[in-house]
This record gives C-alpha cells, sequence and structure tokens, in this order.
C-alpha cells in the first residue's frame, strides 16, 4: 500500500497494490518475473544493494508512478502492537479500533494450529481488538484482493 500526500490539499491518498499483480524486475542484481508480494524476499536473497527493501521501493513506484519518499514496514506482530498502543478503550475494557464496515464479511482465517477458523464481521460500526483487526485486513480466501485492500484501507 502506498499512501500519498497531496500538499496543495492537505489529503492523504492511499492506493493498494493486489499482492499476486504481475511485475517484471530487471535489476543488474535480480531478474525475477512474478508477483509483486515475492520482491522484497527476491531482493534479500539476491542481496541487491539496499536489501528487499530498495527493490520493494522500487517496484512499488515503476507500478503507481509516485516516487517514495518515506517508508514504513511492518510485519504482522507491529501491526497488532501498533492498534494495542494507538487504540481506545471500549466500554468492556478492550483496546482496539472502531471501523465501519460497508458490508458483512464471511471467510476463513488461518488459525495457529495449521488449520482455518471462520470469521465473520457484521455490516456497521465494529470495534475491532488487535487480533480481530488482523484477521479483518487478512482475510481473502472467500473475498477478493481488492476486498481486502478496502478493509486494509479502513484501518
Amino acid at each position: 500500500m502506498q499512501a500519498v500526500y497531496d500538499h496543495a490539499t492537505g489529503n492523504i491518498f492511499m492506493i493498494s497494490i493486489p499482492r499476486d499483480m504481475g511485475i517484471d524486475i530487471n535489476k543488474d542484481c535480480l531478474k525475477f518475473r512474478g508477483a509483486i508480494n515475492q520482491s522484497y524476499l527476491k531482493g534479500q536473497a539476491a542481496k541487491c544493494e539496499g536489501g528487499g527493501l530498495q527493490v520493494l521501493k522500487d517496484v512499488v513506484e515503476m507500478v503507481t508512478g509516485i516516487k517514495s519518499q518515506y517508508h514504513v514496514f511492518i510485519s504482522l506482530d507491529v501491526f497488532q502492537e501498533i492498534i494495542d498502543t494507538l487504540g481506545e478503550e471500549n466500554n468492556k475494557g478492550e483496546v482496539g479500533i472502531y471501523v465501519n464496515n460497508p458490508k458483512d464479511v464471511w471467510d476463513v482465517y488461518p488459525n495457529t494450529w495449521g488449520g482455518w477458523e471462520n470469521v465473520f464481521f457484521p455490516k456497521g460500526n465494529l470495534f475491532l481488538t488487535p487480533y480481530r483487526a488482523l484477521q479483518y485486513g487478512r482475510a481473502r480466501q472467500y473475498t477478493s484482493d481488492f476486498d481486502r485492500a478496502r478493509r486494509q484501507q479502513l484501518i
């Protein structure tokens, strides 16, 4: 995802890139044709200058045509820590965030035992704990990458 700040209006625009978008990387350190979600690991493995992060930044800039001046790399654990740190407390004393979910979402999500669990997010204003926010933003087995991108932007 690339967030773009418009200095003239003060607006922020978010551009979501489908994780399976096909890309071509043609660098001295790496020749690769495949899905964009592999560009970071391929860049790391090829020991490109700046590592996988620089390769990923270059690919995102190539796809959107917008230069990235800053970046944030967020792991799944850090994603939950951010919500735990910046979230608010609901009336049950739980910490999380509120999201206005535009439609019912039924999906499955990988559990810690190597299987899958059913997840449901009803339409409307939802309170999501850090783990539920992670499920909401990552679930994509029965919805599209575009639906998932919209949910990630809401978070």
